[in-house]
Formats: structure tokens, C-alpha cells, sequence
């Protein structure tokens, strides 16, 4: 995977969407990239007003190579995937505010959209994420592995931002109920698609280390873990590719972008249709 050649940050002039802020500007001081803030204007009557929506949320980078760009049209989700898809490699921070149950049915509109349609990972910022310090850096990232392809679709992600000083934890999760009892949970982890794909990693120079839980509650499983490392970032692929999709198959992404206190980088269905159809 080519390493990402800037951060893209949508933003709508609200509280929630300046979350993402700090949370770009720390990664993109960790892999040296520019920025580029971006907005949705309804018609070109209202561009001026969103363009000092991006000059106030410009004051959030320290020092960083910014680029404020505003989209025209509607649904919002159109035009910014038109726009991502004239950025070469980039990677998406943007928030999302989904405090409730009724928010498991979307993350907020418009992320819940670009996570499905997206060509490029989205690093999505929820309402109990811990926001990193100014100069700060994000220390691990935790690439959640199950026995899908999709998942092993992060390996190239996760292995991207290990350049750039991010070590890398290898998480599955293990049904108690679906681990026999005569099997140690030692031999479990040895068994397991994580240990197999840290290995290969490792060989081509990545820091890697992998674990493995035990729950029925995947969301929760990767949760704990998440909270026990230092300034990670999770990562998980989300095969949701319909609203209701997302109250079954995606409800672990759901859940843990809604929980999590650190960001949450998600590929979603047309990432994954692109990367498949490459190989």
C-alpha cells in the first residue's frame, strides 16, 4: 500500500465535527503530511460562509501545511467522495457523534455513508474519544483480526502507519462459548489467524505483537484491550453495506466507534471491493 500523501478533514462548523481536529493534526505531524479541510456548501450562495467554517477550524494545526477546500451540492456524502476521489492516497479523519442506541442505525449521517462508500480508510472520532495533546503521537495501532478476508485487509493499513513510529497489536477475539474445553487458551492463540499474520509481518520488519481475547462480546472484548494500551488506535474492517446491515454483521464497528475512547480506523465495503479486485 502507498503511504498516505495527506489527511482529509470534513467538518460542518459544528462542536462535534472540530473533534476531529487535534486528532489530524497529531497524526498528520506523525507521518508528515499536509492537511486538507473540507466542507459541504448547500449552493454557491453559502460558499463564503463555509470557507470561514475552515479558516477558524485552521487554527487548530499548529504550523501544519493546510489546505481548505469547499465542496458545492448535495447529499453531502456525494460530494465528498467526489472530492476524495480527486486526492491521491489520502486518509480520512473525520468525527462522529453517535451517543445512543438509535445512533447504532447511524453514525452520523454522512460518516455512516463514506464508511460504506469510501475508497480510503476513515479514521472516525467518536463523542468519548480522549483527544491527543498538541505534539502528541498516537503509539499503537490495533488491527481487530477475525477469519475474514476483509480483515486481513488491514494488514497493508496498519503496516502503512508503522513507518512512521505506531506499533502494531494483532487482536482477535474468541468466543468462550465456542472454545473447547480441552484445548489450553495457550494453544488457542498459537492457532489463531493472529499469530500467523505477525509472523509474516515481522519477517518483512514490522513491529508486531498479537494477542487474543476471550468473550462472546467481541465489541467489548476489543474494548477492554483497547483501553489497556497506551494511545492506540483500532483498527477494523466493517462489511456493512446496508443501513440494516449494521444491527447485525457491523454491529461490533457500530458499538466500538460509539465507545471507544480512542479513534477508530474503519475500512469499509467499496475500500474492500477495490482492494479484492486488485489482487
Amino acid at each position: 500500500m502507498k503511504p498516505f500523501s495527506r489527511i482529509v478533514v470534513p467538518l460542518d462548523g459544528s462542536e462535534s465535527s472540530a473533534r476531529a481536529a487535534p486528532v489530524a493534526a497529531a497524526l498528520g505531524q506523525q507521518i508528515g503530511v499536509p492537511i486538507s479541510l473540507v466542507t459541504v456548501a448547500v449552493h454557491e450562495d453559502h460558499v463564503d460562509t463555509a470557507a470561514r467554517v475552515l479558516r477558524h477550524a485552521a487554527c487548530h494545526f499548529d504550523q501544519q501545511p493546510i489546505e481548505c477546500d469547499v465542496e458545492v451540492g448535495l447529499p453531502a456524502a456525494d460530494a465528498l467522495l467526489g472530492y476524495l476521489s480527486a486526492k491521491s492516497a489520502p486518509l480520512v479523519v473525520m468525527s462522529t457523534h453517535a451517543r445512543t442506541a438509535v445512533g447504532e442505525l447511524l453514525l452520523g449521517s454522512t460518516a455512516d455513508e463514506l464508511v460504506r462508500r469510501s475508497p480510503v480508510p476513515i479514521v472516525l472520532v467518536g463523542p468519548h474519544v480522549e483527544l491527543p495533546a498538541p505534539r502528541s503521537t498516537y503509539r499503537e495501532i490495533i488491527a481487530c483480526l477475525d477469519n475474514s478476508d476483509e480483515s486481513q485487509l488491514l494488514l497493508p493499513v496498519v503496516t502503512s502507519l508503522s513507518r512512521f513510529g505506531v506499533h502494531t497489536w494483532l487482536f482477535q477475539v474468541v468466543s468462550d462459548s465456542g472454545v473447547p474445553s480441552t484445548v489450553p487458551e495457550g494453544d488457542v492463540l498459537e492457532a489463531n489467524v493472529v499469530r500467523r499474520a505477525g509472523e509474516k509481518l515481522r519477517l518483512a520488519g514490522t513491529s508486531v505483537d498479537w494477542d487474543v481475547g476471550h468473550d462472546d462480546d467481541r465489541a467489548r472484548a476489543i474494548l477492554r484491550f483497547a483501553t489497556s494500551r497506551d494511545a492506540p488506535i483500532v483498527a477494523l474492517a466493517t462489511h456493512g453495506r446496508h443501513p440494516v446491515d449494521r444491527l447485525s454483521a457491523s454491529s461490533v464497528t457500530v458499538t466500538v466507534a460509539r465507545s471507544s475512547p480512542c479513534p477508530v480506523l474503519v475500512i469499509g465495503p467499496s475500500y474492500e471491493d477495490t482492494a479484492l479486485g486488485a489482487k
